[in-house]
């Protein structure tokens, strides 16, 4: 991007709306300026990571947001109107504008299909009657259409608008915002099952068909004499199981039922039953203690939930193998502990579940023309690093998040998702700016101003 481009992005921040058009509101003027700044960061960037372009990326959130002119400059001169924004004039109310812009359309089968389009758009705008005149419009240009197929497509299309025009549509556009509420990220969720059932080693295919079949056929005897409350039969066939996985599975299912049923104590007893006699069967003890920990947090006993929280960390701490899988099980305890108030005991299992992720490997670098292969088996450092950062911000654990951040540097346009997804839009704002790969950064301020028109309302069109 040259210097002069430069200059008129200062300029045009500095001029806030003028050019905008005198029926122009300001309606996202922090996406506005969040945009301008995109911009700046993305001065002679032509391509993003993904392959995006950036200046249409730009020019398409500009147009959502209603700032027609500003998207006209960064998509630059084009030989036809831009899709996006001439449906963005329909949308803010330059309906006459929006069709002198297809004067500049040359070939008759695009500007009928355009004006098909734009009928389309009143129709979602409920204005039934301008969408029918442009229909007709459409069906007129359709007829100086020399190619057959093209025009019969045309006059297909408006044929069937013509037929629900007078119908409500489904999804209605309008310049007005509509806010999203957003879901707070520390919301609990009602229990997770007590342990992981898929295990946590690679399996073929094949063997993990055979172990669905036959899960499936044991849980369905055990739930059948849950059902008949025959409470000596449910535990007899759990404790019969064929394999050590299967008693795991066993007692992890009626845990879960009588945690789901607010019997903590029950649930306790029961999955204090279940094996310890590998590092999966140890594994899964310690997912379920950890759930029936959480299940004592939301009887307000954190006595007894320490108790399991104790006992699992022990379990996980005398396994010296499957190092992303004790990461897992970790991050699962110290979530529990942050939702049900455990802020101390949280903050300890993220240090550890962090100290675990960077045992791990780090990825290779990619070879240019070479497809990456990651070896069975292996788990990667990013990998733990994914897991433990959304678990952090749901703790509001700044340290262990910042310290991800600042580790995992690569993946800058993630973590400032994460944050905004979170609900800590500066904390995102400053990861994104942080970023030293340009073609990152520009990614992730792109991201969060499209997050942000979708929680301010913007309308979809």
């Amino acid at each position: 991007m040259a210097m002069g481009r430069v200059f008129s992005i200062l300029l045009v921040g500095s001029a806030a709306l003028l050019g905008q058009g005198v029926a122009q509101r300001d309606l996202y003027p922090e996406v506005r300026a969040l945009l301008l700044e995109a911009e700046l960061a993305a001065n002679g960037l032509r391509e993003l990571a993904d392959g995006l372009n950036p200046w249409t990326r730009m020019g398409e959130m500009y147009a959502r947001a209603g700032y027609v002119a500003d998207a006209e400059r960064v998509m630059g001169p084009t030989k036809e109107p831009s899709y996006r924004v001439w449906q963005a004039r329909v949308v803010y109310g330059d309906l006459a504008g929006a069709e002198a812009s297809f004067e500049k359309i040359g070939s008759p089968e695009s500007k009928a299909a355009c004006y098909a389009a734009m009928a389309n758009l009143l129709w979602r705008m409920q204005e039934p009657e301008l969408a029918r005149s442009r229909f007709e419009k459409a069906r007129k240009l359709a007829a100086r259409i020399p190619e057959l197929k093209g025009r019969t497509q045309v006059l297909a299309s408006v044929r069937l608008g013509l037929t629900y025009v007078g119908d409500q549509p489904p999804s209605v556009v309008t310049p007005v915002p509509q806010p999203r509420q957003r879901r707070s990220p520390s919301e609990p969720t009602l229990p997770d099952f007590p342990m992981t059932t898929g295990g946590f080693r690679e399996q073929t295919p094949a063997i993990r068909e055979a172990l669905m079949r036959s899960d499936e056929a044991f849980l369905k005897a055990l739930y059948d004499r849950m059902a008949s409350k025959d409470r000596d039969g449910t535990f007899a066939l759990a404790e019969r199981a064929k394999t050590v996985r299967q008693r795991s599975l066993g007692y992890a299912a009626i845990g879960h039922i009588l945690i789901q049923g607010a019997q903590a104590e029950a649930a306790e007893e029961t999955i204090r039953r279940m094996p310890e006699m590998d590092v999966d069967s140890q594994l899964a003890k310690a997912e379920a203690l950890t759930e029936t920990g959480a299940a004592w947090l939301r009887q307000g006993k954190s006595d007894r939930a320490d108790g399991c929280f104790r006992e699992a960390r022990g379990l996980v701490e005398g396994v010296k193998e499957l190092p992303l899988a004790r990461l897992l099980v970790t991050l699962r305890m110290a979530r529990a502990q942050s939702v049900g108030g455990m802020v101390s005991s949280a903050a300890e299992g993220l240090r550890k579940a962090l100290a675990l992720a960077e045992g791990l490997p780090v990825r290779p670098p990619l070879v240019p023309g070479r497809r990456p292969v990651t070896p069975a088996g292996v788990k990667y450092r990013d990998e733990g690093f994914q897991l433990i950062l959304p678990v952090a911000i749901l703790a509001r654990d700044l340290g262990v998040a910042t310290t991800v951040e600042e580790k995992w540097k690569e993946s800058g346009s993630s973590i400032a998702t994460e944050w905004l997804n979170a609900g800590h839009k500066d904390l995102a704002l400053a990861v994104a700016r942080r970023i030293e790969d340009q073609q990152e950064r520009v990614a992730a301020l792109l991201n969060i101003a499209s997050q942000l028109l979708d929680e301010g309302g913007a309308p979809s069109f």
